[in-house]
């Protein structure tokens, strides 16, 4: 399958622009731990937040691979 049509569906768009925005989140938590000086309550919260958006990340990659299997794009389905 082509890189062009696999891109085209709606699933991975959907995919793609989550990814973006769990990205921007991790950054923007991450700075304010590290360039802003916010309390203990803060910084317990931003951790379990960065926690919880890696690993919404990472189960929105594999579910991105897992689409490119299925669509015969990557690897043997």
């Amino acid at each position: 399958m082509d890189l062009t049509i696999f891109v085209k569906k709606k699933y991975v768009w959907l995919s793609l622009l989550s990814l973006v925005g769990q990205i921007i989140l991790i950054s923007t938590a991450s700075a304010i731990l590290l360039y802003a000086d916010v309390s203990l309550e803060a910084t317990i919260i931003l951790v379990v937040l960065l926690v919880g958006l890696i690993y919404v990340l990472s189960v929105t990659i594999l579910r991105l691979i897992n689409l490119a299997k299925v669509t015969g794009l990557y690897g043997k389905s």
